[in-house]
């Protein structure tokens, strides 16, 4: 009795060792993209995975996949896992732009700023962020956003920060106003409520209008070294 426990004992564990032995040299041979959104192809991530073409399926480090993929510039999201027996599979999804950043960078839906390799210039009817440092973005889109939401008959273009904490918002439907950026959607109702009170002839000749007073505005007319202040 005693000898056939240790028989099969012997067996159990050859077959163990053939399965794990079986298991350990598993390869992976097929490699499938999957590609979720716009400008984003499958063929343009296979030269950042294929170097995991044979590696050993139960070894593989599917962190370090991930991150060869979240590499390229228009990849959000990444994602990988093994398919048994000899599968790795990679979802992509792609970047969506909602602006630009200083002409040379995209924005997504978060602020985050990316840079595209063939660039900005299939995108100039994107609204334009600029300033001093792309950490700001996601505080200047929230703040374009809330503007073109206030003032959607004007057009919101571009929207830049400068030192200091103010904004200079340019528009499609009226020119180039100055406001600060933690008062700018009281400044920019206080000019809807009295734009329409300016004479005519005075907004034709304006070339920009500075709306960091507390108690009115500034219009600066073209040409002129002195502008006209407005209170209410």
């Amino acid at each position: 009795m005693k000898r056939l426990t240790l028989i099969w004992t012997l067996l159990a564990l050859l077959l163990f060792a053939g399965i794990y032995t079986y298991l350990g040299t598993q390869q992976i041979e097929r490699i499938r993209i999957e590609v979720q959104g716009e400008h984003l192809s499958a063929e343009a991530l296979r030269p950042r995975v294929e170097a995991w073409h044979g590696a050993r399926f139960w070894s593989l480090d599917l962190q370090q996949v991930r991150e060869a993929v979240i590499a390229d510039p228009w990849v959000a999201k990444a994602q990988a896992w093994r398919v048994w027996p000899h599968t790795l599979v990679v979802r992509a999804t792609a970047e969506v732009p909602v602006a630009r950043w200083d002409n040379a960078a995209l924005v997504d839906r978060r602020g985050h700023v990316f840079y595209p390799p063939e660039g900005t210039q299939a995108f100039a009817n994107l609204l334009r962020l600029d300033g001093p440092d792309p950490k700001a973005a996601p505080a200047l889109l929230e703040l374009a956003v809330r503007l073109s939401r206030l003032a959607p008959e004007w057009g919101l273009t571009r929207l830049e920060a400068v030192p200091g904490g103010s904004v200079l918002t340019y528009w499609s439907k009226q020119h180039p106003i100055w406001l600060e950026q933690a008062q700018a959607g009281v400044q920019l109702r206080r000019l809807q409520q009295t734009w329409d009170a300016v004479k005519p002839a005075l907004r034709q000749a304006t070339d920009h209008i500075d709306l960091r007073y507390s108690n009115g505005f500034v219009i600066k007319l073209r040409n002129e070294h002195d502008g006209i202040e407005k209170t209410e």
